[in-house]
């Protein structure tokens, strides 16, 4: 899945663009992480890893080390974001760590709170996504923007006017102090 911020086409047409966008946020499969040489991410992540996509590959190494081409060709001025206890090596970017649960890192989430470094910066129940694994891609998303300049009150305001798509943690209603979710488009 390729995917282009806010301007919702895929990224072989934003790429045509007269005026091109200041940044593109692109999801990359480990495919298409093969074969790359030049490719430079200015910010790049990593949530986590397990074995997938073993018909392709003949060794589970082969499939880590095609995902860790995330983080080639970053340098010092660059951010890796990764989650807390991942492997992902040595690396010459700038690390930012994220954790949902009793970790001691960079993005934290405790009662209903996203942290930055001990501080408070989004209240979980402001925006309509839900869970622990939410949680954790809210605070790769201010990571994210906070690595390219965005002030945390700005991402948190976009936050708060996101709504998951259809089928996908989709907050149904909240009935006797119980939230009811429609997750039908979970697919691993």
């Amino acid at each position: 899945c390729v995917a282009c911020g806010n301007y919702g086409k895929p990224f072989s047409e934003v790429v045509l663009l007269e005026q091109a966008p200041a940044s593109v946020s692109l999801e990359l499969s480990s495919f298409q992480l093969e074969t790359v040489k030049e490719f430079h991410a200015d910010v790049a992540i990593w949530l986590n890893f397990s074995a997938d996509h073993m018909d392709r590959y003949t060794a589970i190494e082969d499939y880590r080390q095609a995902k860790l081409n995330v983080f080639l060709n970053q340098g010092a001025a660059d951010t890796a974001i990764v989650r807390f206890g991942e492997n992902v090596g040595e690396l010459t970017a700038q690390q930012c760590s994220f954790a949902s649960e009793g970790e001691a890192t960079d993005y934290n989430f405790k009662d209903d709170q996203i942290t930055f470094k001990g501080e408070s910066v989004l209240d979980i129940k402001s925006i309509r996504m839900r869970g622990l694994h939410n949680a954790e891609n809210v605070m790769v998303a201010l990571a994210a923007g906070r690595a390219l300049g965005v002030d945390f009150a700005v991402a948190a305001e976009a936050l708060k006017g996101f709504s998951p798509p259809l089928h996908r943690c989709e907050l149904i209603r909240t009935l006797d102090g119980v939230e009811y979710l429609n997750d039908s488009k979970a697919t691993n």
